[in-house]
């Protein structure tokens, strides 16, 4: 529970400090991803909730944050020059189709899979009865 806490009061931290007197010259868009850096570095080190998920968290925060479609009262029109340059939605969502990823999660499947249909046990008998 301590974890979790300090994996979120952190970043809020990071949020609300006034930047423009710690850093000189950052933006909200930096700011934002400041934070969401700082989760990040968080949950990868304590661990609150599992590797996967705190990946699939940060892309979404990206969403909401820092991306140009994401909720009108994070991307005030009439302040753009303040906010920073937002991101577009597509260059974050292209982080779910890179081929690695893509690779890798089509190994977790076929392995999952083999176990649920004993497949593994079986070729691994059979190709070690022909070399032995």
């Amino acid at each position: 529970m301590t974890k979790a806490l300090i994996c979120v009061a952190v970043p809020l931290l990071v949020l609300w400090l006034p930047m423009n007197q710690v850093l000189q010259g950052i933006d909200v868009v930096q700011v934002r991803m400041l934070a969401i850096f700082t989760l990040a570095v968080l949950c990868w080190v304590l661990e609150p909730i599992p590797i996967f998920a705190t990946s699939v968290l940060l892309i979404g925060l990206e969403l909401l944050l820092i991306s140009n479609k994401g909720p009108i009262w994070f991307r005030d029109p009439s302040s753009i020059e303040e906010i920073g340059k937002l991101l577009p939605y597509q260059d974050i969502l292209t982080t779910f189709a890179s081929p690695i990823i893509m690779l890798f999660f089509g190994r977790l499947l076929f392995g999952d899979g083999c176990d649920k249909v004993s497949s593994g046990r079986k070729s691994r008998s059979g190709i070690s009865q022909a070399f032995w």
